[in-house]
């Protein structure tokens, strides 16, 4: 949710997130590269259906499932929107509820309508930027509880919309 928070000072934590277009990648990382992860998004417009269930399984137990956030493309034509349906219905049945939408179509992807996110924890990638509290209360009403600023603003509305919103 969109609410103001006290963030950790920098001296008490420092985390990370990654994202990645390939699950090997995460795959080949050992547990203390995985040691102060906030977060590891899968963007799963390459990822093959077959096996893709038991991989995140796997890499959501050497991870920790709150760790793991499922990519939805930014891209999806014609033809590669049945396969990018499969595996979200897919990792849907298998209980995975941490997702980052990219764009409009996003939530129709999903099998939801905005603003019923149906128990998803959704957060919204660069695309879906906010750059004011206006949008990023749009994003909150359409159930988005994570938002990202846009890293084409400059640093004066960062820290005033960071300080508006907060931390998550």
């Amino acid at each position: 949710e969109l609410r103001p928070e006290t963030a950790p000072a920098p001296a008490d934590r420092i985390g990370w997130t990654v994202k990645v277009d390939r699950l090997a990648t995460l795959e080949a990382f050992e547990p203390e590269d995985l040691e102060g992860l906030d977060e590891a998004v899968l963007d799963l417009g390459q990822e093959p259906l077959r096996g893709l269930v038991e991989r995140v399984d796997g890499l959501a137990a050497r991870a920790g499932r709150e760790r793991i956030r499922l990519g939805l493309p930014l891209i999806v034509r014609a033809w590669e929107e049945k396969g990018v349906r499969a595996r979200v219905e897919a990792l849907r049945a298998a209980g995975h509820v941490r997702w980052e939408l990219t764009n409009p179509a996003s939530w129709a992807l999903l099998g939801i309508a905005p603003s019923h996110p149906a128990g998803l924890d959704l957060s919204s990638d660069w695309s879906l930027h906010a750059v004011n509290r206006a949008a990023a209360r749009q994003l909150r009403d359409m159930g988005v509880r994570r938002v990202t600023l846009s890293t084409e603003d400059f640093r004066g509305n960062l820290a005033a919309l960071l300080a508006q919103l907060g931390s998550a």
